[in-house]
């Protein structure tokens, strides 16, 4: 009885961090309308990394110790490339296809596994990826006379996140987890205020309000998944995954109007269950050489 009550309160978290994920875009696009796109990156980055620092004072500066700063500088240096990508195409796009491109991420990672990870990709998973691409292209419709190009971002962010999945598997077992979002968080921080110089927008109060629940809920995101992955195994809560889906629709459509089109379900319906596939296949797929 306590473990089914254990794993539904789990799935309840996971559910959670699915809906801060939504709100979080619902928030940069918002912000987008007012803001920079550098801007509001540095901004959920530096008010993230503020609202880490009362954990590392609970737990000491030893939770932080590092000896990888030239890792912590690349997951950096690359997870500012990412957002700002990211929010740049949620100026432009709807967030339910942000949503979707976001599915593709363990795609991308499959992609990259046999050249850093050393991992040999049978062909089902190759061909589920392969699926899963030209769901992307049928999502976005580049044919389409409203088709922007701006959303192609998402494609590109994806692929970087991607690249950030590879490195922290390589090197996450070698720092603490708090270091690890503790320092990507500062050095993006860092990096991102350069370009403030050049594209500064003084933010109103309401902004400033929603620029601290951004980087709030970044943290807040894999705080929920944690509360998650102590109570049930990351595989059985896979599925509830695409809720996402249903979150981002509802709130996109609530906030902003917006009314998923019919490629957008087409290249959901193609993309899930490939995703899902790869996903649940991966470690049967995937051995070392």
């Amino acid at each position: 009885m306590q473990s089914k009550r254990s794993s539904l309160i789990g799935i309840g978290w996971f559910v959670l961090s699915l809906l801060v994920s939504s709100v979080n875009d619902i928030l940069a696009k918002y912000l987008s309308s007012n803001l920079p796109t550098l801007e509001i990156s540095f901004f959920r980055f530096f008010f993230g990394t503020l609202s880490l620092l009362p954990i590392i004072g609970f737990y000491g500066i030893s939770s932080i110790k590092t000896r990888r700063f030239s890792i912590h500088f690349i997951r950096g240096f690359l997870l500012v490339i990412a957002i700002s990508l990211w929010t740049y195409g949620l100026r432009y796009s709807q967030v339910t296809t942000a949503t979707i491109i976001s599915f593709t991420i363990p795609m991308f990672i499959l992609i990259m596994a046999p050249l850093f990870l050393k991992e040999y990709v049978s062909k089902s998973l190759w061909m589920a990826t392969i699926l899963g691409m030209i769901g992307i292209l049928i999502t976005l419709n580049p044919k389409d006379v409203q088709f922007n190009a701006m959303s192609m971002m998402f494609i590109i962010a994806a692929m970087i996140f991607a690249s950030l999945d590879i490195i922290n598997k390589k090197y996450s077992i070698k720092e603490s987890l708090l270091s690890m979002i503790f320092y990507s968080s500062l050095v993006t921080s860092l990096v991102g205020v350069i370009p403030l110089y050049f594209q500064w927008v003084k933010p109103n109060g309401p902004d400033i309000l929603c620029l601290i629940l951004l980087g709030i809920c970044s943290n807040l995101i894999l705080f929920c998944l944690l509360k998650s992955f102590r109570l049930i195994n990351a595989s059985r809560v896979a599925p509830f995954r695409y809720l996402e889906l249903i979150i981002s629709i509802i709130l996109a459509y609530l906030i902003f109007g917006d009314i998923p089109t019919q490629n957008m379900y087409l290249g959901s319906a193609l993309i899930i269950p490939c995703a899902l596939y790869v996903e649940s296949y991966k470690e049967k797929g995937c051995k070392n050489k």
